[in-house]
């Protein structure tokens, strides 16, 4: 965590343009060099990991210079919190699609893995983190799978 916190605070220091809003060149700035430390530590999903955290960070502080404000507690408890969703998604998918194609090609849907996959992503997409997935049952996947049909 220590080269995260000298990540932002050369990142906080490399700002040409303080505003109170996040540009595009910052973000992708920090995307980048997120990206790089990700994959010089090993992280899983590097690229998911880094708009995980781009997304914390903004939210936790919405003008790029407050980043520095950011605790050592917050910045574990953002990667922690983005590396335990890559692992409660990859774990998901497992579950639900060795369950997803038995089911469709019980009720013959003409192309099962398309239809799980399908049905999977707008799931991925609507419950970000393991307790939301994990309340998933059968009504939700019916409801979202209407459109994968």
């Amino acid at each position: 965590m220590k080269t995260l916190r000298i990540y932002l605070v050369s990142f906080s220091l490399l700002l040409v343009a303080c505003t109170p809003e996040w540009s595009r060149e910052e973000r992708d700035y920090v995307y980048n060099n997120c990206l790089q430390m990700a994959v010089q530590q090993g992280f899983e999903e590097p690229e998911n990991h880094c708009a995980c955290a781009l997304a914390k960070f903004e939210k936790a502080s919405p003008n790029p210079e407050d980043i520095l404000n950011l605790s050592n507690e917050e910045l574990i408890a953002m990667a922690t919190f983005c590396q335990d969703s890559i692992k409660a998604v990859a774990q998901f998918k497992q579950i639900f699609s060795a369950n997803c194609i038995t089911m469709a090609e019980a009720r013959q849907v003409k192309e099962p893995k398309l239809y799980c996959d399908c049905v999977m992503n707008k799931i991925i997409d609507k419950y970000h983190n393991q307790v939301d997935m994990s309340n998933v049952d059968a009504s939700i996947v019916q409801e979202l799978g209407k459109s994968c049909e």
